[in-house]
């Protein structure tokens, strides 16, 4: 059984496949929240409703700073 498992994940990063989640927000869409957030028009909570996810989870992706830099 350990010897199939072992197995299977050598083949896959072959097959280009990756494991864990899929990530909820895209590079291209995190560029676009932090667009948004730079505009000043709407808060941290209405981007990342607009993206369907949680203000934490759009935080995490701009990289754990509790405030975007605003020029």
């Amino acid at each position: 059984m350990r010897e199939h498992i072992a197995a299977g994940l050598i083949r896959t990063p072959r097959k280009g496949r990756v494991g864990g989640r899929l990530r909820r927000i895209t590079a291209k869409d995190v560029a676009a929240a932090r667009t948004l957030l730079a505009d000043g028009s709407l808060t941290s909570k209405a981007v990342a409703a607009g993206f369907g996810i949680s203000k934490a989870t759009l935080y995490r992706h701009l990289g754990g700073r509790s405030a975007p830099d605003i020029a």
